[in-house]
């Protein structure tokens, strides 16, 4: 888990942005905007701090995404 939470830590906005940005060039059709891009990171820092708060507290954490 501490890998995750450094691997996260490393992410910057700037870097962050590059990439969502450049969706549409990797076959993605849904909106692309500002807006898109300020709601996707204010959710990326806060999956960022409980990364890193579960592994600075040493627990475990089963993690699942889907669509």
């Amino acid at each position: 888990m501490p890998e995750i939470a450094d691997a996260l830590d490393g992410v910057s906005q700037p870097w962050f942005r590059s990439r969502y940005f450049g969706l549409a060039a990797h076959g993605y059709r849904g909106p692309v905007d500002e807006d898109g891009f300020d709601y996707t990171w204010h959710w990326f820092e806060l999956m960022r701090g409980f990364f890193r708060k579960t592994a600075d507290e040493g627990r475990p954490m089963i993690f699942t995404a889907d669509q």
